[in-house]
């Protein structure tokens, strides 16, 4: 298993167990996802600038 699917499946055991809802799980995950996505569009280079 790769490890951001480990770390994945770690995160939802943790939120399960504060006795979070599946949906509450889902959009915490989402906004993981999300930030996760924003940071590493900041950290590539944009392909759309012409230098």
């Amino acid at each position: 298993m790769k490890e951001i699917e480990k770390a994945i499946l770690n995160e939802i055991i943790f939120l399960r167990i504060q006795s979070l809802s599946d949906t509450q799980v889902k959009l915490i995950l989402e906004q993981h996802i999300l930030k996760g996505l924003i940071n590493a569009s900041r950290l590539s280079p944009n392909s759309n600038e012409v230098e």
